[in-house]
């Protein structure tokens, strides 16, 4: 547990790491930068802001991108370096792995997260509560029952909540794929790629659109059965990657001892 926690800190407190979150909160504001600059004087509603952030903006497009670059590439660093075969001689494959996966999930959950935490307690601070006399945002959809709970918190702590998972589905989508092509940039771009074409084929029918990933860091769209599927969808993506992951990066450890 000690090396995984140093292991973290030594992503996160990287200067990759913080101009990944900077990049993706300028990615986040820049839709709103000009209703932002207003905030002070005539405030709208934070989930207004929040609403037009995933509507208008390209932050939901580029996520996976974002949960990718901190840390999808460590498996490729540690095993195109050799690197690996240092580690293992202090503890098994299954161990080394699943730390692997650990620390790049929470790594690529904590890049999505942190813009997304930040964004929102600026909007909580200086945005207008959100109440029933106000506009609805989220009419027909699974966040409409708890709109106005808490003034709009609810909705909001689902939010971070899905972001978190998302960011880390979507890191170990670039993990797996990083021990199935051994070029670093197929960690980078693999979750893209993936998450680009599985929304476009998916967006061609109603019927197959519920199953968009674009929907689970936004789950806006009417056809969403509950909030519990988005999660579940996410944690099914996380289980799958990590298990491909793992399969995939055994037997590549194997023959390379």
């Amino acid at each position: 547990m000690k090396k995984i926690l140093l292991e973290l800190k030594r992503y996160i407190f990287s200067p990759l790491f913080a101009v990944t979150v900077s990049v993706a909160l300028v990615v986040m504001i820049y839709p709103v930068f000009d209703e932002l600059k207003e905030i002070f004087v005539n405030p709208q509603s934070e989930l207004y802001y929040i609403s037009k952030v995933h509507t208008f903006g390209s932050f939901d497009l580029f996520a996976p991108v974002i949960a990718a670059i901190p840390c999808s590439v460590a498996f490729y660093n540690d095993f195109g370096t050799g690197f690996c075969k240092f580690i293992l001689t202090r503890t098994n494959r299954i161990k080394y792995l699943l730390s692997k996966a650990f620390v790049c999930g929470v790594t690529g959950g904590l890049s999505v997260f942190l813009p997304n935490f930040v964004f929102f307690i600026f909007l909580r601070i200086f945005g207008k509560v959100h109440s029933s006399d106000m506009y609805t945002f989220f009419k027909n959809s699974v966040l409409e029952s708890i709109e106005y709970a808490n003034s709009g918190l609810n909705v909001i702590i689902i939010l971070l909540l899905l972001s978190f998972l998302f960011g880390t589905a979507w890191s170990l989508v670039g993990l797996a794929a990083s021990a199935f092509v051994p070029n670093k940039y197929s960690a980078l771009t693999a979750p893209f790629m993936i998450y680009f074409a599985l929304s476009t084929i998916l967006s061609l029918t109603d019927e197959f659109l519920v199953f968009s990933p674009i929907n689970m860091l936004y789950p806006n769209y009417s056809q969403i059965p509950s909030i519990a599927f988005c999660f579940i969808y996410q944690l099914l993506l996380i289980v799958v990657s990590m298990m491909l992951f793992i399969i995939r990066a055994y037997g590549r450890l194997k023959n390379a001892l």
